[in-house]
Order: C-alpha cells, then structure tokens, then sequence
C-alpha cells in the first residue's frame, strides 16, 4: 500500500488485523475476510494477517502458460501438500513442485488436484474447516512458492485443480469469520441453521444462493492470481 507521498504505508510483510466494534460496544480483533496471506503464531497458536507486496509491486514471474485445452483423458491424481513427503513433518509447496509432480507426471496423470490449499488453523481438519477463503494454506510456504507449484505444473503440461471449500467454515472467532462483527449472522446462517455440531463448522449465509448444488458454480471457485 502506498501513501501519496509514494512511500510504503504499510511494510512488506506486516501483520494486521481489523479493529472491529460490535453492536454491543466491544472492541474485538479479526483478520480481514478477504486476506490473502497468513501466518501463525507461534506465542497465541492463532492465525494473523500478513500485509505483502508481491501481487502488486512485485507480480509473480509466471514462466508456463496454463495447458490450453482439457486433455482428451483427463485422469486427475488428487494429493494432499503437507503429507506428500517422506520425512515426519509438514511438507512444502516447492518441495511437492520439485519432488511429486515428476512422479505424478511419470504415472501418466494430466492434472493434480490438491486439497487443504485454503487456509485453516486446525490441521487435523484436512483443509475442510476454512479460516480464510483467499489465503493459501501458510503451513506449505508463502503464496509465492504455490505459485511457483502452479507454474511447474504446467510446464509439465498438468493441469492445477483446486479442491475449494466454499459452503461452510472453522468456526473459530479469533482467526476465523465467525462472529466477525459480534453476532452470529454476519457471514453466517444465524441459529441452529448455521452451525454443525457434528462436525464444528460453521455454514456460510451466502453459500445458500451462491451454491445450493453440486453443480453449480461457486462465487469462492478460485484463489486470486493463482492462474491454474
């Protein structure tokens, strides 16, 4: 962001939060709805925003266009970035760009599909209770390295399926969207309608007209710039 001086207003990398007043008159934190990169916390175990650049000033240096036509057999390995390695640990998305996706090509696989890229602050989730909807998963790496995972991908001629959540969330308040503004009803369905107890997700007010079936377009089908 920059001030009309032309200096940086807000610094690369910053973390920020919005300062939400609630009908009831208390001031609470929340990470912005539509925040495109993360981080946790290592001291609260919370998610925080992070103010970057790169989309902006610094636009990704994309090398591959993304395949041109939908190959005549599409057969689609579905992979998961954080377990894809070896060693007892979170993998990463350069990491899974480096070492799987030769493999998924050499098994004569025409696109990936890659689940958890939204972020979600409980990892034993599997990426299906979603903190913020336009914010890769930060565990993998920072935006740039998914986009480096893309652009790899097609030059191998793979196309990049995003496995997209977008009918419900965490229900998480701290790091998530749920009571934004203080009630129960700003993004969601307020009342028993808008939680499932089962499972603790939250269920998006806007998902009812936006999906209401499986195959109908989704206004949350994408991340922004990902080119996939």
């Amino acid at each position: 962001m920059v001030s009309k001086d032309g200096t940086q207003a807000i610094a690369d990398g910053a973390i920020f939060k919005l300062s939400v007043v609630t009908a009831g008159g208390e001031r609470v934190d929340r990470i912005p709805a539509w925040v495109r990169c993360t981080r946790m916390n290592p001291h609260t175990n919370t998610l925080e925003g992070v103010y970057v650049q790169e989309d902006v000033a610094r636009p990704y240096p994309w090398q591959h266009p993304r395949p041109a036509r939908r190959p005549a057999s599409l057969k689609i390995y579905e992979a998961h970035v954080g377990i894809s390695g070896e060693e007892l640990r979170v993998a990463t998305y350069r990491e899974f760009a480096d070492n799987v996706l030769p493999r998924i090509k050499a098994g004569g696989y025409t696109a990936v599909q890659l689940m958890a890229i939204q972020e979600h602050a409980y990892y034993g989730s599997f990426g299906y209770q979603v903190t913020s909807f336009f914010a890769p998963s930060s565990r993998f790496g920072p935006p740039a390295d998914l986009k480096y995972l893309v652009d790899t991908a097609h030059a191998a001629g793979l196309t990049v399926l995003l496995d997209v959540v977008h009918s419900h969330a965490s229900s998480n308040t701290l790091d998530g969207l749920n009571q934004f503004d203080g009630s129960d009803s700003c993004h969601f369905h307020s009342g028993p309608r808008g939680h499932h107890s089962q499972v603790g997700i939250a269920q998006l007010a806007a998902a009812a007209s936006a999906v209401s079936c499986a195959g109908r377009p989704s206004r949350l089908r994408r991340i922004p710039r990902l080119r996939c």
